[in-house]
């Protein structure tokens, strides 16, 4: 591999960094409490995204490109137009640790402190929350189709929930420690990793018909 930018701007650490989907732009979250939107191709920074009081520890980006979805832990989420730089709307859940935005960008969802699932309409700014996990939930996802949410908790299980109902479908159970991060493919196929230091892939239930 051959490196073809690097480019300094944030004064300290980085914490989250996502892609857009149509490949041009580059977003990073950092503990200097900014965002900093960068072009692909070139590197040079195209916009710094600053309001927030304390570190960027999440970053998304809608699936139209529009706008960029960052958690800090000043303890808002806040969406910022791309165009324009400006702080669109901000919401102040409990204290989360990941998040995820369903495929058509109306759904946020937070892996809570709170050991539940928060689910945040971005149209109505409704808040739901998912409660079944007994420690806290570390990481959440969306499932390709936008149907179903999967999260992983401190209580070394995954639960898969109907994103529409809130209903718990599944719970996936074999890891002996933390749940750190989840991946689900388009096949409806999880890919788990753990404290406990492995790596698992779990076929798809019935829910996922």
């Amino acid at each position: 591999a051959r490196q073809l930018w690097s480019s300094p701007g944030h004064r300290r650490a980085i914490r989250a960094i996502a892609v857009s989907h149509n490949g041009r732009f580059v977003v990073s979250g950092s503990v200097d409490a900014t965002v900093r939107v960068w072009d692909s191709r070139t590197g040079r920074c195209l916009r710094v995204l600053q309001g927030h009081t304390n570190d960027v520890n999440a970053v998304c980006v809608t699936h139209d490109d529009r706008f960029v979805v960052s958690g800090s832990g000043d303890e808002t989420v806040r969406w910022w137009n791309v165009e324009s730089g400006s702080c669109m709307h901000a919401v102040r859940p409990p204290r989360w640790w990941s998040m995820s935005l369903s495929p058509d960008d109306r759904t946020l969802a937070l892996g809570l402190w709170n050991c539940a699932v928060g689910l945040h309409d971005t149209q109505r700014r409704e808040e739901r929350l998912l409660c079944g996990h007994e420690k806290r939930v570390h990481h959440v996802t969306f499932a390709p189709d936008g149907r179903h949410v999967v999260s992983g908790s401190f209580d070394a299980t995954m639960r898969v929930w109907h994103a529409a109902s809130g209903k718990c479908v599944a719970i996936l159970s074999g890891h002996t420690g933390w749940l750190l991060s989840v991946v689900i493919l388009r096949d409806g196929r999880i890919i788990s990793s753990s404290e406990d230091g492995t790596v698992r892939l779990w076929l798809p239930g019935d829910w996922i018909a």
